[in-house]
């Protein structure tokens, strides 16, 4: 079976990082004839034994699962020509990612992409199969390996309801409103700000302090500025 495994970059060597433990399993079994596959010239050309190549190569060469290791590596997912497509799913990252991060978007959106979804726990799992009930979900770790998960994936076709992106717009749509309601409550905050006396008399203090009227002051201040920030150093 040749597996083109996506990545934004090449899997690190954490052992906690579930993501990179997934796709080494399947680098080291010897059923799979595995790629790596990156969006930008890789910076090194083998990765465990596995041929390092950019997603650009790969035009000619036609593969029986292409696999989204996240949801960054699924942008150019659908470039690999492969009988079947997948996305390794570690954790809903679009639930921890900041506030003020627009990738949330893309994360929501990656999840109703018309694919084959494997857990990275029976906890998201369930979580999956709650947001996406139309779609195979299956877990990573069981005991039959990672192998075992693809050839299912390949012996047969994803439901058909799973090809068609039914949530994409919905989750856009609501992954934007989310995003538009944290800029404008950082807005708000940050205009509460402009509003206070403290923050709007310190600003005031420091454009006095700037001013050329108080030129040769801070000539004077500024040794003991120095010294002040060298013990402060110290101490840290």
């Amino acid at each position: 079976m040749r597996v083109c495994l996506l990545s934004a970059v090449v899997p690190g060597a954490d052992p906690s990082d579930a993501c990179a433990e997934y796709a080494l399993r399947l680098a080291q079994d010897d059923g799979l004839e595995v790629v790596l596959a990156l969006p930008e010239r890789p910076p090194e050309t083998q990765w465990n034994g596995v041929p390092v190549v950019a997603v650009d190569t790969l035009a000619a060469e036609r593969f029986d699962v292409a696999l989204a290791l996240d949801w960054r590596a699924t942008v150019r997912l659908f470039e690999v020509a492969a009988e079947r497509y997948a996305l390794f799913v570690e954790e809903l990252e679009q639930r921890t990612l900041n506030a003020a991060e627009a990738d949330r978007i893309l994360a929501t959106l990656a999840i109703g992409l018309p694919v084959d979804l494997i857990a990275g726990s029976a906890g998201v799992a369930d979580e999956l199969r709650e947001l996406r009930p139309e779609a195979r979900v299956l877990v990573a770790g069981g005991e039959a390996g990672p192998a075992a998960l693809l050839k299912e994936i390949l012996a047969e076709p994803p439901p058909a309801a799973a090809l068609l992106p039914r949530r994409l717009m919905a989750d856009a749509d609501a992954a934007i409103a989310l995003f538009r309601t944290d800029y404008k409550l950082a807005i708000e905050s940050y205009k509460a700000l402009e509003r206070d006396e403290i923050v709007r008399a310190s600003v005031a203090i420091r454009a006095a302090y700037r001013s050329d009227r108080l030129n040769a002051v801070r000539r004077s201040a500024s040794p003991l500025v120095v010294r002040a920030k060298k013990r402060f150093g110290a101490r840290e």
